[in-house]
């Protein structure tokens, strides 16, 4: 379960008092959400006192079983790149896992782009993989439109209190806060550090203070790809250094730091478009696989332990899924 998360309910009343739902008790509801369509409660988790924002969205009106079930099955299924990193591929994910889901992220920004609208979410988190190696970028709470009244602005120089879970993954320009503003290379930037995060198994600067964080992104500080290449060799026989010897000890291609020092151009005109980056040859190494990544990364088990406590959690999408389908938004 994450920071915010949505609950399915059908036949049962959410004006509870609190109500203990597996390792968490969930209080009464607190607010609405997306348009008033769920109630967002409380909920702490017992082990740990941590709280969580939960949506929560009652479908007892709801008189179709069937779409019912289809939408309890997309729930269900769906799992983000945060997750697989977390259940799965402690140290980072494997480069041609990640090329192929970069390749998907680029093509739904493209999209985003050329219709005038800015994601300003980019983050691991919000990007969706099913079992059948379907990719979807989500998190949309925060896309902005470049659009007032017909005019296309150059720069947009909003700023409030819902990023605060995105800064570390903002560029800085965005940060900044100036006159300058910020456009759509701004997603870029947060694509560059989502696959830094792919790669290396944590976000950038995770482990330092916003303000510090601030001022290392300001003064030019670029994160980049842990392995052979960027890591001293130093033998230690540390247990708590495993992680530094796994990423030591494996290469990524030049291509891949490559695409990654593009996207981290301190200088938004320096970053290249969400079109020109799918023509980067990190993907073009990896062609055949930028449209599959069923085989061998994800199966049925990989979410399993996130799923252990679902009765379901050996149920997974059933579609068939075309490796060559590319992406379309239109209705």
């Amino acid at each position: 379960m994450s920071n915010s998360s949505n609950l399915i309910a059908k036949n049962a009343s959410v004006s509870f008092c609190c109500v203990e739902v597996g390792r968490y008790v969930v209080f009464p509801c607190i607010g609405k959400a997306n348009n008033r369509k769920y109630n967002v409660h409380l909920a702490k988790e017992k082990e740990t006192d941590k709280l969580y924002a939960i949506r929560i969205c009652t479908l007892e009106d709801e008189k179709d079983d069937t779409n019912f079930f289809f939408l309890q099955k997309e729930v269900r299924i769906l799992r983000s790149v945060k997750d697989l990193i977390h259940f799965r591929y402690h140290f980072g994910l494997p480069e041609q896992l990640i090329a192929t889901v970069l390749y998907d992220v680029l093509l739904a920004l493209e999209y985003l782009h050329e219709h005038d609208f800015i994601h300003r979410s980019v983050r691991c988190s919000h990007i969706l993989l099913s079992s059948q190696g379907k990719v979807c970028l989500s998190g949309f709470r925060l896309v902005a439109s470049v659009l007032e009244s017909d005019r296309r602005l150059r720069k947009l120089h909003e700023f409030t209190e819902d990023f605060q879970s995105s800064l570390m993954w903002f560029a800085p320009e965005v940060l900044e806060q100036n006159i300058a503003g910020y456009g759509v290379k701004s997603d870029i930037y947060s694509l560059g550090i989502a696959g830094c995060e792919m790669a290396n198994g944590f976000v950038p600067f995770s482990n330092m203070s916003n303000i510090q964080m601030f001022w290392e992104k300001l003064r030019g500080v670029t994160p980049r790809l842990l392995d052979g290449k960027t890591l001293p060799a130093i033998e230690t026989s540390d247990p708590m250094d495993a992680s530094t010897d796994e990423q030591r000890n494996r290469w990524f291609s030049d291509k891949f730091h490559a695409f990654i020092e593009l996207c981290l151009k301190f200088h938004p005109c320096d970053r290249p478009s969400a079109k020109a980056l799918l023509k980067h040859g990190f993907f073009r190494q990896y062609k055949k696989e930028c449209h599959n990544i069923h085989g061998g990364f994800l199966t049925e088990n990989t979410f399993s332990t996130s799923l252990a406590n679902s009765s379901s959690s050996k149920e997974f999408c059933d579609r068939d899924h075309d490796a060559n389908t590319y992406w379309s938004f239109d209705d």
